[in-house]
């Protein structure tokens, strides 16, 4: 994929592969968990979701029985942030655990993150793509949807409390798919 505002900034994506690589997801799981049990007042985000806990506890054991891709995003070569890319049935997929370390904010990280994980829908036939979170989308995750095309992602409220922001048309790049 090529973005040349990523290269500015010496960003990379690539899935995941070696050992050190499943080291770093654990630790941006463990951040990212940290950072959303200080917005959720203190209340262990663990404690909620009985998922994370499971994908803490062995994050390569999980996401491979699931199936899923880890994308890894590397900053001038150190592990910056992540994302994951599940199959729900066979044009719906999942994006989860988009993460961005503060020392790679404002890198363009989280964008190149969102479309290499688009593209690689894509590529799989994916055509719709849910992001299902525990809380309220954020004003930011709001705008890189809307800088990556999705202006008016549909967003519901299931049973369980989870949000679910709706891309019904995955797109790579600025053009429609």
């Amino acid at each position: 994929m090529k973005l040349d505002w990523a290269r500015k900034y010496a960003v990379s994506v690539q899935p995941v592969a070696a050992p050190y690589d499943w080291i770093c997801v654990r630790r941006m799981l463990q951040e990212h968990a940290a950072e959303v049990t200080q917005w959720l007042d203190h209340e262990s985000i663990i404690d909620l979701n009985p998922e994370l806990r499971r994908e803490l506890k062995d994050p390569s054991g999980t996401y491979r029985n699931e199936g899923a891709t880890v994308l890894l995003a590397r900053f001038n070569g150190l592990c910056t942030g992540m994302v994951v890319l599940k199959r729900r049935d066979s044009d719906t997929g999942e994006l989860g655990r988009l993460y961005v370390r503060p020392s790679g904010q404002k890198s363009g990280a989280d964008r190149l993150l969102l479309e290499a994980a688009l593209a690689t829908a894509y590529d799989r036939g994916i055509r719709r793509i849910v992001l299902d979170r525990t809380t309220a989308p954020s004003t930011a995750v709001m705008s890189l949807l809307e800088s990556a095309g999705y202006p008016e992602a549909a967003s519901t409220k299931g049973p369980d409390g989870r949000v679910r922001l709706i891309l019904d048309r995955v797109r790579t790049g600025s053009s429609e798919k």
